[in-house]
């Protein structure tokens, strides 16, 4: 049957208004932030920069080193030799957003925390630098009790709690930092292999991934020029480490670190 010039008419103007719907939904899913997935619950994801086997150090009724603001303490040693502090971070999975409190439990005899009870996650955190963060601050009195100690950090967020058990040692007096003097044994060049060093401008963010031939290492990267420390590498078995590291400028050439005195290389940082 042949259509007349009404049914025609009609027709297309059907046709005209279902092209109008998509093409307006699809303009609508691109300027809509993502939303959660249907099949996944929003979440969280909780991380410290020292993680164990790491122990952190604590000195009662003392100052921090100079190259740290806060206890615990941490020794970076196998380059040179420095104390670091700890920091606590969130990363928003599935367009999580809400409030997440912190707290430490199982903290030894005269040991408290004064470390933020709470930071806020507002939206998408899709690199390290926009995840919310503070410093780990716990601090010792002078009668608080010595020795080691397994505190746990639990972050919570209405049913949702993730926890990270942390060795600590509380001490009268910071052990010798291993690193300032090699003496006869010195870092060793060669034990560690960068495999990649790759900075993402547009995101602030350093990717490295290395390969080591000493077993049960901490492995750093630093920057070569200044020997600040950027971050450490996550263990990823058999000998591989990588990590995603947020860093506000091109670093140019870095060091990665296999510690205590596992060995080191350095390389320089490509830029993607």
């Amino acid at each position: 049957m042949r259509l007349n010039k009404l049914s025609k008419l009609r027709l297309n103007s059907i046709k005209f208004k279902l092209i109008f719907i998509s093409v307006f939904l699809g303009l609508l899913a691109i300027a809509l932030p993502a939303q959660a997935d249907p099949l996944q619950d929003p979440d969280f994801a909780l991380r410290v920069l020292w993680a164990p086997p790491a122990t952190g150090f604590i000195v009662r009724g003392g100052a921090p080193p100079t190259s740290a603001e806060f206890f615990p303490v941490y020794q970076l040693g196998g380059f040179g030799c420095t104390y670091a502090d700890n920091v606590i971070e969130l990363t928003s999975h599935f367009a999580f957003t809400g409030d997440v409190t912190l707290e430490f439990l199982n903290l030894p005899a005269g040991v408290t925390s004064q470390t933020a009870s709470s930071l806020s996650i507002t939206g998408p955190t899709p690199s390290a630098l926009e995840s919310p963060d503070t410093d780990m601050d716990l601090q010792a009195s002078s009668t608080a009790a010595l020795g080691d100690f397994t505190i746990t950090l639990r972050a919570t967020s209405g049913s949702i709690v993730h926890t990270r058990d942390l060795p600590i040692k509380v001490v009268d007096e910071l052990p010798e930092c291993i690193g300032d003097d090699f003496g006869s044994n010195p870092p060793r060049p060669g034990q560690v292999r960068i495999d990649r060093a790759e900075y993402d401008a547009d995101k602030d963010e350093l990717r490295v991934e290395a390969s080591l031939i000493s077993p049960n290492s901490m492995v750093w990267v630093t920057v070569a020029s200044t020997g600040d420390v950027i971050g450490s590498l996550e263990d990823k078995g058999a000998g591989e480490f990588e990590g995603e590291l947020s860093w506000p400028v091109n670093p140019q050439d870095i060091n990665v670190i296999s510690s205590p005195l596992g060995g080191w290389e350095t390389s320089p940082v490509q830029l993607k």
